[in-house]
């Protein structure tokens, strides 16, 4: 009985958290942004280290100190009631609404349809909308949230989280955009005394998001976000009170599939509705701390499959040996340098390896450089389902960085002590990408891509700040570089009025107004006042102007 009792009360207790969460997710009833939604920012395993209220450029806060699988607890709580447990829950949402305002013909037979000004969906006509892009910005973000449930005592956090996209309660809704749930993890640590030191040891079981290199000014990683069900092992030795070692290793899975609703995905056996299997994901990394001024960070991951499931629907000309010869690696590594009055300077160089992406989920995997596994051999390689033009098989080499700094620092003094104060962030990611292609391919063996932009941010009021934000892209898309379209870039320039309940809180709406600047690849034809996509003229015109407003909350 007393072992029963043990069982049952962390259940009551993760009951009892589920009921005040639902509880408060009712007391909402059928407000907008009520259903639950979107992974946050920097996940466990990023070593950058967040700005009060926007980081880099981006008034958006990131989500708790646990998203998505997060393996850094949160500081021990009382061990008091339910035997030692506590229950608690954390997240993160953000719900913006973008509207794209343009003045183009009316659909049908053009050009004798009269043009007037139009009010469209926005992440539709962003050329800066599209989360999987190099293009992405950040500036033009979508609807999202996370909700973590937790039981927690000493040494112990127990963890289920549900999470998505594309709120339902404002129609058009997309069942796989919902996880429900998505995550769940046990991770258990303990002390122990070698040769004078304390480390730490720390093993995590589950499905969550080990996260490394995050970059916060395009929400995105130079190292990777390891989308996985498995296991993770920290080791972390304080060789000196201000010199911190740790060791990272993980071994995990990603489901390579895709089910229409209604259907039942079977492992191994595909027929025109389902298809599983499993791709293999393995991964390493050092960091490296001295108190809050340095930290290095070096790491590898590598994705790849031996799955026979995967040989269901192989592309004409190949085997499953070109299935098993799929993988992709990356090489990478950080460094950060924080210091009162000179600031915060981040670097990371990224070094992929990918060879037959199409082999490997676009899904799921390793996410890096706004790519998942899999889609990285589209994004960067120029596969478009067929293996005659492209295999999705190359090398990237990459550079992210990342300058920050404060009025308030330069003075020394912490920013917002005084206000008001201003926050300058400067950011650019450039990718060189080698192909290795098929004999007779018409692809560029090379593409060369570029962005930057910076951001000025006024705390004018505790209350009250300002951000006006520019961003340049240069050669966005592969598949317009490849048609050797010349104009592929753009330029934006972005006005955000910011206000939320108090300097530094977890929560903010914003109202903002982008004006984009579109280079000549996106006009209908040369010297033409309109714009379509050069990749596709059926999906629409792209924005000049779109306004939006949004709220975000973290806890």
């Amino acid at each position: 009985m007393r072992a029963m009792r043990r069982v049952s009360q962390p259940l009551l207790m993760l009951t009892a958290a589920f009921a005040v969460c639902s509880s408060v997710t009712n007391a909402a009833a059928e407000e907008a942004g009520s259903s639950v939604t979107n992974a946050a920012a920097e996940e466990a395993g990023s070593s950058v280290t967040k700005a009060p209220a926007e980081e880099a450029g981006s008034s958006v806060p990131e989500a708790a100190a646990e998203e998505a699988g997060s393996s850094v607890p949160k500081a021990a709580a009382e061990e008091a009631g339910w035997n030692g447990w506590r229950p608690d829950f954390s997240g993160y949402f953000r719900a913006p609404l973008g509207i794209a305002i343009a003045n183009h013909l009316d659909p049908g037979n053009a050009p004798n349809n009269p043009s007037g000004t139009q009010l469209s969906f926005a992440p539709d006509h962003a050329v800066d909308g599209n989360f999987n892009s190099f293009a992405f910005t950040r500036v033009q973000e979508t609807d999202w949230a996370e909700v973590y449930i937790h039981a927690r005592k000493k040494h112990v956090d127990g963890a289920v989280g549900w999470g998505g996209y594309w709120f339902q309660s404002v129609g058009y809704q997309r069942p796989f955009a919902q996880w429900m749930p998505g995550f769940a993890w046990i991770r258990l640590d303990g002390d122990f005394q070698v040769a004078g030191v304390t480390p730490n040891a720390a093993v995590q079981v589950g499905a969550f998001w080990p996260t490394f290199g995050y970059f916060p000014a395009y929400d995105t990683y130079t190292m990777g976000r390891i989308r996985q069900i498995g296991e993770r092992i920290d080791l972390t030795v304080p060789v000196t009170p201000n010199l911190k070692v740790t060791l990272t290793q993980g071994v995990g899975g990603n489901r390579n599939g895709f089910a229409s609703v209604g259907t039942v995905p079977v492992v191994g056996i595909s027929n025109s509705d389902t298809t599983t299997a499993l791709d293999l994901l393995t991964y390493a990394n050092l960091a490296v701390d001295y108190r809050d001024n340095v930290h290095l960070g070096l790491h590898w991951n590598r994705s790849w499959t031996t799955d026979p499931g995967n040989s269901a629907g192989l592309p004409i000309g190949t085997t499953f040996q070109d299935v098993r010869d799929a993988h992709l690696t990356v090489t990478a590594a950080e460094l950060k340098l924080n210091y009162p009055r000179a600031g915060l300077l981040w670097l990371s160089p990224t070094y992929v390896q990918i060879k037959n992406g199409w082999a490997l989920d676009p899904l799921g995997g390793v996410e890096v450089l706004h790519s998942q596994s899999g889609l990285f051999g589209a994004n960067f390689m120029g596969y478009e389902g067929t293996v005659s033009n492209s295999t999705g098989s190359g090398s990237t080499f990459a550079l992210g960085g990342m300058y920050q700094n404060t009025l308030g620092g330069m003075m020394g003094r912490g920013f917002g002590t005084t206000l008001p104060d201003l926050r300058l962030d400067v950011f650019g990611l450039l990718a060189r990408s080698t192909r290795d292609l098929p004999s007779g391919s018409n692809l560029q063996k090379e593409l060369n891509q570029f962005k930057w932009g910076a951001s000025l941010t006024g705390q004018t009021l505790t209350w009250l700040a300002l951000m006006l934000r520019y961003d340049r892209v240069n050669n966005a898309s592969p598949k317009i570089v490849d048609l050797q379209i010349p104009g592929n870039d753009f330029s934006m320039l972005t006005a955000r009025l910011i206000v939320m309940s108090h300097f530094a809180s977890g929560e903010m709406v914003y109202v903002q107004y982008t004006r984009y600047f579109l280079g000549d690849a996106y006009r209908t034809t040369p010297g033409a006042a309109d714009y379509q996509f050069p990749s596709n003229p059926h999906v629409g015109y792209p924005a000049e102007n779109v306004v939006a407003v949004s709220a975000t909350m973290s806890w």
